[in-house]
């Protein structure tokens, strides 16, 4: 299994134990969606799928760059779903945070966040 696809694997992991876990914290109210319709409506991880993205698009060679926007593109079917649901949508926050810390320094290609 290639790097960032431990990566990705890690992350859907770490995913589904928050939105297992039903988050117990109250919305913070921090999570606001970029102006785009296509926005999940959670911060942390429509930033971290943009960056994920860029890095794809600008980085990853053509063979890794596809399965990565395939990725991305099933992240944010996923992620739209549960942000869709206001528990599911607060433990969605929090692993997208985690996320982001870890891919800030574990992405391939040279992607720096």
């Amino acid at each position: 299994m290639t790097h960032w696809k431990r990566l990705v694997h890690g992350f859907v992991i770490l995913s589904g134990i928050a939105l297992s876990a039903g988050c117990e914290r109250a919305d913070s109210g921090g999570s606001t969606a970029h102006a785009n319709a296509n926005a999940i409506g959670v911060a942390a991880c429509d930033d971290y799928l943009m960056k994920y993205t860029r890095c794809a698009k600008e980085r990853a060679p053509a063979l890794a760059r596809t399965q990565m926007l395939e990725s991305a593109v099933a992240m944010h079917a996923s992620w739209k779903q549960a942000a869709a649901v206001p528990v599911t949508k607060r433990g969605l926050e929090q692993s997208c945070q985690a996320a982001l810390k870890v891919a800030d320094t574990s992405m391939p290609y040279g992607c720096t966040w």
